[in-house]
């Protein structure tokens, strides 16, 4: 090999390693991602600000994004999780031990959501480490209501023809199967390489229901029954490195 090969040959590895280094990681428009959380019960069994959170179930989250610009992408996400709550577990007001309300309602929540990146989509090439986002859309729970008022203290209530009647127009009322939801949210991803991701986020569906919990009349009519919930996760976007290192010659002469 002639010492213009040898030179043209070490240039072009020199090159290549270069170029490998500094490899554009290509992404497409798509991610996929799972996460792992709980959902929690605001309404007539719960108290406080944070809602029912005494005894949290194990709740699964999947999605599928697309970008649409630098900052805008759609989700469409599957939830599945358990609403719970408990009168008994309250000693204050002396009535929630005597009522002695309880439930357990699976849900199961169709959404399609937009989703807002203010600081630039990372499905359209921003490589930031940190990239919070908004978020909300539409959706539709599926609700598996399970109620239990067979700890009641009918004696303690005895006097009190408005709840006896409200429990009886309830009991005798049929639960929701399936409610229209509108989650809305705030979420942060933490890019681990340039597919994988670590996510937190913390939803809050509006919802158009006060059976929830099962109870209604007997418990406060003018007041529906929300949740929220919160997700640690892992996204995937797909995507590859392009490496534009030239092909390497068989031969140079």
């Amino acid at each position: 090999m002639t010492s213009y090969g040898k030179g043209f040959l070490c240039t072009l590895l020199i090159a290549c390693a270069f170029q490998r280094v500094n490899a554009q990681f290509i992404t497409s428009r798509y991610e996929i991602g799972g996460s792992l959380g709980a959902l929690i019960y605001q309404g007539d069994l719960s108290e406080g600000a944070l809602g029912y959170t005494r005894t949290l179930k194990p709740a699964l989250g999947l999605y599928v994004a697309r970008a649409l610009d630098e900052h805008f992408s759609v989700r469409l996400n599957l939830d599945f999780g358990t609403l719970t709550g408990n009168d008994a577990s309250y000693s204050s007001p002396a009535y929630r031990k005597e009522r002695a309300f309880s439930f357990n309602t699976s849900v199961a929540e169709l959404s399609a959501m937009m989703v807002w990146h203010p600081l630039g989509n990372i499905l359209s090439g921003n490589d930031a480490r940190f990239s919070p986002y908004l978020f909300a859309g539409l959706g539709v729970s599926g609700l598996n209501v399970n109620r239990n008022w067979s700890h009641l203290n009918v004696a303690y209530f005895q006097s009190d023809s408005s709840f006896l009647h409200g429990l009886a127009r309830d009991t005798t009322t049929a639960m929701p199967k399936a409610i229209p939801v509108i989650p809305v949210g705030v979420g942060v991803r933490y890019r681990i390489t340039d597919n994988l991701g670590i996510t937190a986020e913390w939803t809050y569906r509006v919802d158009f229901t006060d059976y929830l919990d099962g109870f209604k009349y007997a418990a406060d009519p003018g007041k529906n029954d929300y949740y929220y919930g919160f997700m640690i996760g892992i996204s995937y976007r797909f995507g590859h490195n392009k490496l534009d290192c030239p092909k390497m010659p068989k031969s140079v002469h």
